[in-house]
């Protein structure tokens, strides 16, 4: 289990960032017309930051920092390290900076092409669906579930692959917190040195297997069955099953999409009513093993 992109934010006193700014190396500014106030922008390594007359916010990859890359997961003593030598090139410390954004990521070893498990998953109410190529979100403004072919992605970026890509497909299971993140895992505060504090980091882990294993399952609906017929309604029931063994979760959710949401959810609970009636559904062996793979990477990661 790792800790990949972060945003972070230390509040600064105007003497801090007054120094700090004569340690950085400025790339551009931009001043707010409204406040009148002027923020410096650049890089840290592979980190970009921004500092305001009240604070620096620093957002990027801890692992890169770290490795060059984030081809692997970042764990506790990578995030460590990274924190370290942020705070050593700039001359503060970083570990009491508030955790505004916040990725969880794992690459989990699978059998099959990692876009072929994505019809199994459906949409968990108050987030969208949306599969761009071979990557899956599942989200709102605050939280999103990202599923995604790791090694595509490093090639694509001509980044060399670890050993371990040989082993297999490789599905990245990403849980990003976009705002509001120590509400959202119920902690009063985050702090960046929270995330190599073993109590935290457990916590976190946790909270990446709930939010994957809590993930609707779409029914793999059969196209037809050798149970004997048991009348009218149970021919319509075979033949709305046919009908949507053909159907993707993005075509349903699409048709879903245009009716009234009393309609809508009406007809989501008749779905889900249909898809556990045994004789017309079949068992979905790759949500099956996506599943298990996410239990086994999270009790390794403790």
């Amino acid at each position: 289990m790792g800790i990949d992109t972060v945003r972070l934010w230390l509040p600064l006193q105007s003497d801090e960032a007054a120094h700090l700014q004569g340690r950085l190396s400025v790339e551009r500014e931009v001043l707010d017309r409204r406040t009148g106030e002027v923020s410096t922008l650049g890089s840290l390594g592979p980190l970009s930051y921004c500092l305001k007359p009240d604070g620096l916010r620093v957002t990027g990859s801890l692992h890169k920092w770290v490795h060059g890359t984030n081809a692997t997961e970042a764990g506790r003593k990578e995030v460590r390290l990274a924190l370290e030598g942020l705070s050593d090139t700039v001359g503060l410390d970083m570990g009491q900076a508030q955790v505004t954004r916040l990725d969880i990521a794992y690459n989990l070893p699978v059998t099959q092409p990692p876009d072929s498990y994505f019809d199994g998953f459906g949409t968990p109410s108050r987030m969208t669906r949306n599969q761009t190529g071979t990557t899956l979100y599942l989200g709102n403004r605050l939280r999103v579930l990202v599923l995604y072919d790791k090694a595509k992605e490093l090639a694509a970026k001509g980044v060399e692959l670890p050993p371990v890509y040989s082993l297999g497909p490789m599905l990245r299971a990403e849980l990003r917190y976009m705002g509001r993140v120590a509400r959202q895992l119920k902690i009063p505060e985050l702090r960046a040195s929270h995330l190599h504090h073993e109590g935290h980091y457990t916590h976190l882990v946790g909270r990446w297997k709930k939010a994957f294993l809590s993930l609707p399952t779409v029914p793999r609906f059969m196209l037809s069955t050798e149970a004997p017929l048991q009348g009218a309604k149970d021919l319509v029931e075979r033949l709305a099953a046919r009908a949507l063994a053909h159907m993707t979760p993005h075509e349903i959710e699409h048709l879903l999409a245009g009716l009234p949401r009393k309609t809508r959810s009406d007809v989501k609970a008749k779905l889900a009513a249909l898809g556990r009636k045994p004789h017309l559904t079949a068992p979905d062996e790759r949500r099956a093993e996506f599943d298990r793979k996410v239990r086994e990477a999270a009790e390794f990661c403790r």
